[in-house]
């Protein structure tokens, strides 16, 4: 009898466990939280090379900042994708709206980040301030130069009226 009751008290415990999907409620809840830190630390990594994609001074820079940004952002669908089959696995509802939210989210936020990046890499702020600052000069240049030849002319002219005539 009392071996009987051991191997009942081991079965019961193994039947409970293997009743849970691949593994128990409690590691899946920590797995879940581990993937929403993840995503939330490379989607601050992401954030941090989009603007240093858009302030680079150089198409180089520009180009190596946005290709780190991209690669945050795939990473972040692959751990969004895990995060899916667990949250997936344990069908609570709020969990399984909360990620549907997110998705939309991240959706609209990934259209975004795409037409941020192709502006960043074209670099067409900083290029237009470079050009306006290098253009703008030279035009300011030649324009006091017609000043001062202008100036010069009319000192000319006014210094040739005003030289008595014999």
């Amino acid at each position: 009898m009392r071996s009987s009751a051991t191997i009942v008290a081991l079965l019961i415990p193994m039947l409970w466990l293997g009743s849970c999907a691949k593994e128990p409620a409690l590691l899946r809840q920590a797995g879940k939280l581990d993937l929403v830190n993840k995503i939330e630390h490379q989607l601050l990594t992401s954030v941090e090379a989009e603007k240093s994609a858009v302030l680079a001074i150089t198409d180089e820079e520009s180009i190596e900042f946005a290709a780190q940004s991209k690669r945050s952002v795939e990473t972040i669908d692959r751990f969004r994708s895990d995060l899916s089959e667990l949250v997936t696995a344990d069908a609570r509802r709020e969990e399984v709206e909360t990620l549907a939210a997110f998705t939309a989210k991240w959706v609209e936020l990934k259209e975004i980040d795409v037409r941020l990046l192709e502006l960043a890499v074209a670099n067409s702020n900083l290029k237009a301030a470079h050009i306006a600052a290098r253009e703008g000069s030279a035009a300011l240049d030649r324009f006091r130069a017609s000043i001062d030849a202008v100036t010069r002319s009319s000192s000319a002219r006014r210094s040739v009226r005003s030289v008595p005539t014999r």
